[in-house]
């Protein structure tokens, strides 16, 4: 039996979507030593932040985080799970071991 050659499709695949979704912002927010630090990315575990402080994969960190003209104020208890130099800063990820939301006094 001589089979046909297979249909050759014109139908390309897309690449798989990301497994989570995150947002990309730039967020200004003090840590509990006082350094500056920005919020680059944001999911549902955990963020990116990006610093001059001396972070370290399981330093446990707690602070608030207030997106700008809201009222509303996150409190963040987490533990950083990696640090990349990246230039002058670091890039720290943050796993959210507990956030809570609250009103602003």
């Amino acid at each position: 039996m001589v089979r046909a050659p297979a249909a050759r499709s014109h139908f390309r695949m897309r690449p798989m979507a990301r497994t989570h979704d995150s947002e990309n912002f730039r967020l200004q927010l003090q840590l509990p030593d006082g350094s500056p630090a920005v919020a680059t990315e944001l999911d549902a575990s955990g963020m990116l932040l990006e610093t001059s402080a001396r972070l370290r994969p399981g330093q446990e960190l707690a602070f608030e985080l207030r997106a700008p003209d809201s009222h509303l104020v996150f409190v963040v208890h987490g533990e950083i799970v990696s640090v990349h130099r990246y230039g002058a800063l670091l890039r720290a990820r943050v796993h959210f071991n507990d956030l809570s939301l609250r009103g602003a006094h």
